[in-house]
């Protein structure tokens, strides 16, 4: 039996309950708990074996501390030297016809739409994304599927052979990161599976990033630009819109979402002037319609996702003409699809009529941890997931989400709960100054863990540098801190009472269970099933609530606690 037990926090701390957990013996995978039943499976063991082994990999490295052809020298010319290693040369690499997408903000949902449509054109597509959700696998997708566990497994093994088993001083590289591994493994699936485009992802930044090895890529993408990564790639606008332009190179077109931040329209001019690669601006539309005159819904949430989707559409609508037509001239298909300049930069026409296999691409296209809604069975919890970790993404968020309860006449009478954490260098002050405004009924602020320590069911979901580093009492310390202080007033400034019912929870099973009064049945099973012995008192604001009454619970701040989120609601990626 797993004993679970909390103390309070100082005084000074709102004496708030920290939940601890006392173990007595390992715990195993079960399909309750989001896993295939395949411990024992062979594949699956080996599967596993690989990601310990991935795990133990070293972390990122700082890119704005060396100059330029240090970093070069350490990043990208690293990176081809062990592609080469693998025998993927730069040949190999140009012949996956590679959309390469980098921004701030939606890159990955740009990404994911650039897949949906090229798939449904009928082209076999690659994707490589990161972070991934729950597996690994997740970031190495062939035709929208995450590799099975034997194909990641097996080329894994083989990566993994070839750049760290026998690795040796003679091949003039330090041992590959663990981005930088995966990255190369991406390459070599994509080679070997004969994919007709590879979609990449950037991991951080762009010009050091390790997957600017790409000499001629058919398109890139610069999603919308903010501040994020800020000890990695500069503190100012200028100096991240210059790092993402790095990507650009004179084979490709660029298309850049219009950005928030005029200035970095300026670096990305001069930057794509300097690498001799025109780029074009792609305005967001407010909505899309079939051939028939019918609106078109995306698959994913979100009014920000019209911007992507529109960048995604001119991006694969320019990669199938270049890819398919004789003679194709990229200056002349800018000159004939752009109607305007802005600061001498050619605006791309809306698209805004859809084709039936561009209408299938956006609306059949999904991406889990945005803007996403989980019902429970019973209709008693809502769900509301968006793993953003910037201002401007988590302002969105809270626009979606207010966006959808203004039709909702029964919102007055429900309860809205938060969890909540941030990982690495940013500043959660103004994350909690814009949730606070919802005056939330409970706050958990639970640690990165799906379940209790110990229980062995976490290790896929990301190596040991996030929980470890980033997850300190100090870190939860300072979170109760800010949230006290926000709650002392309300929007217009004027004093308030303080709401108490705020919790650190050592997990994210606890954390739920706790912010849904134990109304959701598979929370319980769940608990049930690990032998979790419940010490934590009841949340104050159900005393008087109605049993029938609804309950939402928004879940933001970090895409590693969507992830863990997922897997506790037993969501599956494929």
């Amino acid at each position: 039996m797993l004993k679970l037990f909390y103390k309070n926090v100082n005084s000074s701390i709102l004496k708030t309950p920290i939940i601890c957990v006392k173990f007595k013996q390992f715990y195993s995978f079960s399909p309750e708990m989001g896993h295939t039943n395949q411990l024992n499976d062979e594949i699956f063991v080996k599967y596993q074996e690989s990601i310990e082994k991935l795990n133990e990999l070293q972390a990122v490295q700082l890119v704005h501390q060396k100059d330029f052809s240090s970093l070069m020298d350490l990043r990208i010319n690293s990176t081809k030297k062990m592609c080469k290693k693998l025998k993927i040369s730069n040949e190999d690499i140009n012949n996956l016809n590679v959309i390469h997408m980098t921004g701030t903000k939606g890159k990955g949902s740009t990404s994911a739409f650039s897949e949906s449509i090229l798939r449904n054109s009928g082209f076999k597509t690659g994707l490589f994304t990161s972070p991934h959700l729950i597996e690994v696998k997740e970031r190495i997708k062939i035709n929208g599927k995450s590799l099975s566990y034997s194909k990641f497994y097996e080329y894994f093994s083989h990566c993994y052979d070839i750049l760290i088993d026998k690795w040796s001083k003679d091949d003039q590289f330090e041992k590959p990161t663990y981005f930088q591994f995966l990255t190369c493994m991406s390459f070599y699936v994509f080679h070997h599976e004969k994919v007709d485009a590879a979609i990449i992802e950037v991991g951080i930044g762009g010009q050091f990033d390790f997957t600017n090895i790409i000499e001629k890529p058919i398109a890139c993408g610069i999603t919308s630009l903010g501040l994020d990564h800020c000890s990695l790639l500069g503190n100012t606008i200028e100096q991240i819109a210059w790092q993402k332009s790095g990507i650009l190179k004179n084979s490709c077109v660029g298309f850049v979402a219009h950005q928030q931040f005029k200035q970095a329209l300026k670096v990305i001019k001069e930057r794509s002037q300097e690498l001799n690669a025109p780029v074009c601006i792609v305005n967001s539309v407010d909505s899309y319609q079939d051939l028939d005159a019918n609106d078109i819904e995306l698959g994913i949430n979100g009014k920000v996702q019209y911007l992507n989707s529109q960048l995604a559409l001119q991006i694969s609508k320019y990669w199938i003409k270049a890819k398919t037509e004789k003679n194709f001239d990229k200056h002349e298909w800018i000159k004939e699809h752009t109607y305007s300049n802005f600061d001498g930069i050619p605006v791309l026409k809306d698209h805004i009529i859809l084709d039936d296999v561009q209408k299938k691409g956006l609306n059949s296209c999904r991406w889990p941890g945005r803007n996403q809604i989980i019902e429970s069975e019973n209709g008693k919890i809502k769900y509301f997931i968006d793993g953003a970790h910037t201002v401007e993404s988590i302002e969105q968020f809270l626009d979606w989400f207010l966006e959808l309860k203004k039709k909702d006449e029964n919102f007055s009478n429900e309860k809205t709960v938060l969890l909540f954490n941030y990982t690495g260098d940013r500043d959660p002050t103004k994350f909690l100054e814009l949730l606070a405004k919802l005056n939330f009924d409970a706050v958990a602020f639970s640690r990165l863990k799906a379940y209790p320590d110990k229980l062995n069911l976490d290790k896929d979901t990301f190596r040991k540098m996030p929980s470890s580093v980033f997850d300190t009492d100090e870190k939860y310390e300072k979170l109760l801190n800010l949230y006290k202080e926000l709650k002392k007033f309300d929007s217009n400034n004027n004093k308030k009472t303080l709401n108490p019912n705020v919790i650190i929870v050592d997990n994210i099973l606890e954390g739920l269970n706790w912010l849904t009064d134990s109304r959701d049945e598979l929370l319980l099973k769940n608990l049930k099933q690990l032998d979790i012995e419940q010490s934590l008192t009841q949340n104050p604001i159900y005393t008087t609530f109605n049993q029938d009454g609804k309950i939402n619970v928004l879940i933001t701040g970090s895409l590693y606690l969507a992830g863990l989120t997922l897997k506790v609601l037993n969501f599956k990626i494929d």
